[in-house]
């Protein structure tokens, strides 16, 4: 049994080792390795097909820098992203390989619909949850290489500490995978026999602590690059029991919904694999210890996927006083305002012409708005994921109450940019617009009370939006210092407050008569 085609995206060390062992194994008819480096992924495709001859495989290999060749695979290995090196955790290639992520999983949404996503790039847990929210696959066909190879470290471990066979012992590890993995000694055995049994108390926690650092020690000895053997194999391991569909209880990075008392977030687990995926999610009984050991490790999940949310605060935040600010020397009279209009309109002309300038400002917003729509549609799928649970909890009642201002808020504010840029820079909308008299086509459009009032609304929802990203930067912070947590409700009401005010000021004081032309 195998697949007709299995794509792994990235051709470093891990994709291509992870090429070379699904052709090796025969578990497609066509492997394809794609990698935006020119040449290197068809380099190394060829290679590792010329070797089929000795080793004895009639699976093709072709590498591509492009996704044509993937179309309609059945299963996805994404690698790419920048590796760790030495100094680094894995949680500090958040931003970069996030990027990359978010575009390899819009092409497999787009070539290959049906696919399963088997994500190895790190932090694992976090891209595996872009990847999730970027395609709108369903939990059972994205999936986390991560237990895998974490366990597979502290099963060779504990042969090396007993000098005992690989295949006597049995082990598993849960949790996020970084340093806050949960090695599970009650379910460790060699041949049977419990750990305890064989080995002290000491010694086994000292390979538990080995087990937590093992990629960061192999980061250390190679000095330029991170590991990439045993990743591969526990990637193409999880592929394996996909494609033949063998029912291998493996513990892999699943997104919870509600197992070992987590929601929303993706964590190492015992999972069913078959055919088309997760088949389910196995729960076992955990100490209080083991227990306590996994909720710190889901929180600092978590709290790294919060840290997107407030990074992406902080530029919005800025923006809007940025904005605001300017917005407000409407009080200062029309030179002002005009000249601030102005400098705003030639900023980049060092580097564009005005009018270039202009239209790149133009197609920025019009990305700002696609990206914003897939986010207003990714959220409101979760809130409809929420609504089968027929809200058994009050987050899910929070989150679906976020997921409807995202939904019908986006809906407002990108109405209302589209509108405020072409009334501020075109004759479209209003037709006594005139080239560089910004403050009177300001004051002309809001002194019609339905363009004002429309004004109004849209600012509104976009200070909740500011609100609920104050709060998920608050909640980052309370993840690691609790003191922060209280302040996050109090401080995202001011500042959304604050922004909403100034906002609606010039409005208010151009129907009230204050501000004229």
């Amino acid at each position: 049994m195998s697949a007709k085609k299995i794509t792994v995206v990235g051709a470093g060390h891990v994709g291509a080792t992870c090429s070379q062992l699904l052709a090796m194994k025969e578990l497609a008819r066509e492997v394809i390795l794609v990698d935006i480096a020119e040449g290197i992924p068809m380099g190394k495709g060829l290679d590792q097909w010329e070797s089929a001859p000795i080793e004895g495989f009639d699976t093709r290999i072709q590498g591509a820098n492009d996704y044509g060749m993937s179309e309609g695979s059945d299963i996805f290995i994404v690698t790419a992203g920048i590796a760790r090196k030495p100094g680094m955790s894995r949680d500090d290639l958040l931003k970069t390989n996030a990027g990359v992520i978010t575009s390899v999983s819009e092409e497999i949404k787009r070539i290959a619909p049906d696919a399963v996503i088997i994500m190895v790039t790190n932090p694992l847990d976090i891209m595996a949850q872009v990847a999730l929210e970027v395609t709108g696959f369903p939990r059972e066909r994205v999936i986390g290489m991560a237990g895998v190879l974490d366990t597979a470290r502290y099963r060779s471990f504990i042969a090396m500490e007993l000098d005992v066979s690989i295949e006597d012992i049995q082990a598993l590890v849960l949790g996020g995978h970084g340093d806050t993995m949960v090695p599970l000694a009650s379910y460790t055995s060699v041949s049977g026999i419990p750990l305890t049994q064989l080995m002290a108390q000491d010694r086994i926690d000292a390979l538990v602590e080995r087990t937590r650092k093992g990629g960061g020690e192999i980061v250390g000895y190679l000095k330029t690059g991170s590991a990439y053997y045993a990743p591969a194999a526990g990637a193409v391991q999880m592929a394996e029991a996909i494609v033949k569909d063998k029912k291998r209880i493996l513990p892999c990075s699943a997104w919870l919904q509600g197992e070992y008392g987590q929601r929303d977030l993706f964590l190492g687990v015992p999972c069913l694999l078959g055919e088309g995926g997760l088949k389910k999610v196995v729960e076992v009984e955990l100490t209080a210890e083991e227990r306590a050991a996994l909720e710190k490790s889901a929180e600092h999940v978590r709290s790294t996927v919060e840290a997107l949310k407030a990074l992406a605060c902080f530029i919005w935040f800025g923006f809007l006083i940025g904005h605001m600010a300017g917005n407000l020397k409407a009080f200062q009279g029309a030179e002002i305002f005009d000249e601030y209009a102005h400098h705003l309109r030639v900023f980049g002309e060092p580097i564009l012409p005005e009018k270039g300038f202009l239209w790149a400002f133009r197609a920025f917003m019009l990305a700002a708005f696609v990206i914003h729509a897939l986010l207003a549609w990714q959220t409101s799928s979760r809130s409809w994921s929420a609504r089968g649970t027929k809200y058994r909890s009050k987050e899910n009642l929070n989150f679906s109450f976020a997921s409807a201002l995202m939904r019908w808020g986006g809906v407002l504010i990108l109405v209302f940019v589209a509108f405020h840029i072409l009334h501020m820079t075109t004759g479209d909308v209003h037709p006594s617009f005139a080239e560089g008299a910004a403050y009177a086509n300001l004051v002309a459009g809001l002194r019609n009370p339905v363009v004002a009032s429309f004004y109004i609304v849209a600012m509104l929802a976009v200070c909740l939006h500011l609100y609920h990203g104050v709060w998920s930067m608050f909640q980052t912070l309370g993840a690691h210092h609790r003191k922060y947590s209280a302040y996050r409700r109090p401080f995202a009401v001011v500042m959304a407050l604050v922004v909403f005010i100034g906002f609606i000021s010039i409005p208010v004081s151009i129907l009230a008569g204050i501000v004229a032309p």
